[in-house]
């Protein structure tokens, strides 16, 4: 083969690569071989000429180096590359193996007769070995079960091998997907975490064993993290996502395939979806990966979630926690330039996730434009980000349009209840400016007689904190077998982090009562129970509220605890004149809510519900509401209560 110059294309590389192979088998049958070795060996010199003098990128080449393969083995590689590429040559090796795949024993007893090196097991030591190079090309697992031996396993190359020698790049695969550019401009990542990421990047590239673990709910910002950090080392990010209870075999091949594409790409990998049940899966990764200096993280959206055990490898953990005022004010601006609204108008973004706000804000537009309105506004927002929230089991949400001015109650109750909305703003300033030490959670505790105003005022807090109430629903929540009830709590308190929200615990008594002299397995359970929902609320950090009607049985270790107590009372007869008015804010000339409010010493629920089926009653029967009309409601309502009888009617007959 003559001189020439350097080749044009990739394809011209893998066509001259044909044309060895093809001589390559032709020795195996040839009467005299010296004259085809030296033509093999003169072709093979020219060709790597001609590679160090192209200008094109060339894959073959570029695999080669990366993988430092030589020798046996790299035949191994070019030979079933080239059969894969051409039919003729495919037919060569069917006539001389009867399988149009060659094995590591045909490629070796090739290898031996051009070869001076005399070392034909180099490929089968490599490819025997546990961090075979061979192995990251080859799809060896199938004969890994030591169902036929090594030298006969058939030379199949991963799909991934194929993919970058025919098109020159390492592109997506399974559970894998590679980022050449870093993340969305307008996405802040605290510059200490970056730095962090970076620094530990760097050390990796060292050939320093660390292992960079980073944890934070979905959506905070971990890969943005990784990408930002990876384009700092000028390095793409290899994103390989964990789950799918792949079994050994592809476990095995998944592994080989990333670990190669991160070799390949020389990309930072990062390994993302971790979770407790990953732990075989990442070990099995981190088990293939060449003692290359490949840097690598692990994103988990489970902040409690040990990191992997690697061998080997320094864990260092870094978290995405909670955005802080700044994180907000950033993606406000860019939003409200981006829609053209004044920031006054926008959404709270408290507690969301800058992709929840990314979404949001789509969903906002999508439902103005389906309105028909030119403008985003706030019911838009209030339905976008009421669909980023995730429904919570056992929580049931309070809408009510209920507002302070509209409860009735003593001055003190007034100011208590002020005092605890002071609060909770105050430690959600805290939290958004990220001080620990002021952010503590409020814990609200309304107590009283049932019906005087506890479910109506925790409603007005929210409504005049715009924040959403979340009211436990106890009876799924309280379950009879060991260990449940804790599960469900857990379960409702980190599902509450990620959302703007007041949890409620109505009848609260049932969970916070007072513990118990220990006198069997029933009462050590029932503290227990009680001892975890103290942990729990006090590691919240967030606002809740609690109503009992039996102050008295609580928890004396919890009372000390509470942030603002509330007392609610029966009302006297002024505030039972204002309860009637209320109830019956129009006209209604043939009631004396005076005498009601003065002989009935009733609560505000009760006041409320029986208005409310007297209008129902005047309604149905298309006329006005009357005593007679008033009495049937307050029977009913006394019935209720289990106060009927000839006392009752009587009191009710006289005021009536």
């Amino acid at each position: 083969m003559a001189a020439r110059d350097g080749y044009h294309s990739n394809w011209q590389n893998l066509m001259d690569a044909i044309g060895i192979c093809k001589q390559c088998v032709s020795l195996m049958d040839s009467d005299n071989p010296e004259p085809v070795r030296s033509r093999i060996a003169e072709a093979v010199r020219e060709i790597r000429e001609r590679e160090q003098s192209s200008e094109p990128y060339l894959t073959l080449p570029a695999l080669r180096e990366a993988l430092a393969l030589e020798g046996c083995g790299w035949f191994c590689v070019v030979l079933a590359l080239c059969c894969e590429l051409d039919g003729g040559l495919r037919n060569s090796v069917q006539s001389l193996t009867g399988t149009p795949v060659p094995n590591f024993d045909f490629a070796c007893g090739i290898y031996s007769q051009f070869s001076s090196e005399g070392r034909i097991d180099e490929g089968l030591n490599a490819a025997d070995a546990e961090h075979s190079v061979l192995r990251y090309l080859f799809c060896l697992e199938k004969g890994s079960d030591a169902v036929q031996p090594l030298l006969f396993t058939p030379l199949l190359l991963r799909r991934n091998v194929l993919r970058f020698l025919l098109n020159g790049n390492v592109q997506d695969g399974r559970n894998r997907r590679l980022f050449q550019d870093h993340a969305d401009d307008f996405l802040p990542v605290r510059n200490e975490l970056l730095e962090s990421a970076e620094n530990a990047l760097r050390k990796m590239m060292r050939g320093e064993n660390i292992l960079l673990y980073v944890t934070g709910r979905a959506g905070s910002g971990k890969r943005i993290l990784a990408r930002r950090a990876a384009a700092r080392t000028e390095r793409p990010c290899l994103f390989y996502q964990c789950g799918g209870e792949p079994d050994e075999a592809e476990l095995f091949a998944r592994s080989c395939e990333c670990a190669l594409d991160a070799v390949l790409s020389n990309s930072v990998l990062c390994v993302c979806g971790y979770g407790p049940d990953c732990a075989k899966e990442a070990q099995a990764l981190f088990r293939q990966l060449p003692d290359r200096g490949i840097p690598c993280l692990v994103l988990s959206d489970r902040e409690d979630c040990p990191a992997p055990e690697i061998e080997g490898k320094t864990v260092l953990h870094l978290t995405t926690g909670f955005l802080n005022g700044k994180d907000y004010e950033t993606a406000q601006s860019y939003f409200c330039g981006k829609y053209g609204i004044e920031p006054s108008e926008a959404p709270d973004y408290f507690r969301m996730t800058f992709r929840q706000i990314e979404t949001a804000w789509l969903a906002a537009e999508e439902h103005c434009r389906r309105q028909g309105r030119g403008k985003i506004g706030g019911g838009d927002f209030a339905f976008a980000v009421r669909a980023q929230e995730k429904e919570i089991s056992g929580a049931l949400n309070v809408e009510s349009g209920a507002k302070m001015d509209d409860l009735i109650v003593t001055d003190e109750t007034r100011n208590r209840l002020e005092l605890l909305c002071g609060c909770i703003e105050s430690n959600r300033e805290a939290e958004k400016r990220g001080d620990s030490g002021e952010n503590r959670g409020v814990i609200g505790l309304l107590y009283g007689p049932s019906g005087t105003g506890k479910t109506m005022a925790a409603s007005a807090i929210a409504n005049k904190l715009g924040l959403e109430l979340l009211k436990i629903d106890l009876s799924r929540v309280l379950d009879k077998y060991i260990g449940e009830t804790e599960k469900r709590l857990a379960e409702i308190f980190e599902a509450a982090k990620e959302r703007s929200c007041i949890l409620f615990f109505d009848e609260a008594d049932a969970l916070f009562s007072r513990r118990t002299e220990v006198s069997s397995s029933n009462d050590r359970y029932a503290n227990v129970e009680t001892s975890y929902l103290l942990q729990s609320i006090e590691q919240y950090g967030g606002t809740v509220l609690l109503a009992t009607n039996l102050f008295k049985n609580f928890d004396e270790a919890f009372l000390r605890r509470i942030t603002v107590l509330a007392r609610f009372s029966m009302p006297d007869e002024a505030q039972r004149i204002l309860l009637w008015k209320q109830a019956f804010p129009g006209d209604c000339p043939d009631l004396d809510l005076k005498t009601y409010a003065r002989e009935l010493e009733l609560s505000p629920a009760t006041i409320h519900a029986a208005a409310r089926l007297t209008r129902m009653a005047a309604k149905a029967r298309g006329g006005r509401v009357t005593n007679e009309l008033m009495m049937e409601a307050l029977r009913n309502e006394a019935e209720k209560e289990g106060k009927t009888g000839p006392a009752n009617d009587s009191l009710l007959f006289q005021v009536l």
